[in-house]
């Protein structure tokens, strides 16, 4: 999630150019001491999520994201339980978006705990690129250490042979807001619904800088048959208008031109015989193998 403007212009390719580069080996090495992440492939759940947690656990979301009105990606999301001895969530999202000449994906990892919200690391791979100037892949990785209220955020080139190592203040009123990282508004709408907490320090980690947040209770407002909340987020970058439902899901997010929209899943039709009742979810992921490129710019905030 950029936090500024967000529109996807002709700067996205310049921007992203200028980005280091690093494998997603390197970046583990050099997080060898973190505790490891959870192995999808056998799960062991120690532990129930909130009852009045808004998400289904384990299950694929999906956000559309339109540009003037025109489908141009989504990010589809997995709450993940923790694995022993891990106590930690883990919040997995998918952004694969497109317009002509110009495609992206993101996969991005946020560790987090469930009793307060609070974020614990970041894993983020991306690849973007555009027609005639090839790939880029990028990967960041961040590790909060609360003991000293800082955030360590590595960067590394492997092409170049360049790295960055940088230690930022992290301190329990901050947020993470990573570039086109839309899933953490998720943690904040969570945040903003259990909490009285309404400005904040939103944190860039890929960027080493943060930015303030502020937000305002605007009106009621139904989005299909969802009773909303509608807020105005205002920051010195960017203004946008973030729509928030029961127990704190994010329903729609606008910023100019763009809108991000969830996506929801089509109840069976009761009327119909059981044997001709074939519906599907509309929001199917897609195969983690068909992966996209693309590009961001300085508008590309949110």
């Amino acid at each position: 999630i950029k936090i500024a403007r967000l529109q996807f212009p002709e700067r996205l390719i310049r921007q992203e150019r200028s980005a280091p580069l690093i494998s997603a080996l390197l970046i583990c090495m050099t997080f060898h001491q973190s505790p490891p992440e959870p192995n999808p492939g056998n799960p062991v759940v120690i532990g129930a999520p909130p009852v009045t947690f808004p998400y289904p656990v384990e299950e694929p979301l999906q956000w559309q994201w339109t540009q003037k009105g025109v489908p141009t990606g989504k990010t589809s999301v997995h709450w993940r339980l923790p694995t022993a001895p891990a106590e930690e969530w883990t919040l997995d999202a998918q952004l694969q978006w497109r317009q002509p000449g110009r495609t992206m994906q993101i996969r991005h990892r946020t560790r987090f705990l469930p009793s307060n919200l609070r974020s614990k690391g970041t894993h983020r791979e991306s690849w973007v690129g555009a027609t005639g100037a090839g790939e880029k892949q990028l990967v960041v990785a961040s590790e909060v250490d609360p003991e000293t209220s800082r955030i360590r955020i590595v960067v590394q080139d492997p092409a170049r042979a360049t790295r960055i190592d940088r230690f930022l203040p992290f301190d329990d009123k901050m947020v993470l807001l990573e570039n086109q990282a839309f899933e953490h508004w998720l943690l904040i709408g969570l945040q903003l619904d259990r909490t009285d907490q309404r400005q904040f320090t939103a944190l860039i980690p890929s960027e080493y800088r943060s930015i303030e947040l502020e937000l305002k209770k605007d009106r009621a407002e139904k989005i299909g048959s969802v009773e909303t909340t509608r807020w105005s987020v205002l920051c010195h970058e960017f203004e946008a208008k973030i729509w928030i439902g029961p127990g704190g899901t994010i329903e729609q997010y606008r910023q100019g031109e763009l809108e991000i929209r969830r996506v929801q899943r089509d109840p069976p039709d009761s009327t119909k015989p059981a044997a001709t009742d074939r519906s599907t979810p509309a929001n199917g992921v897609e195969k983690e193998s068909e992966k996209e490129t693309g590009q961001k710019s300085d508008q590309d905030r949110f």
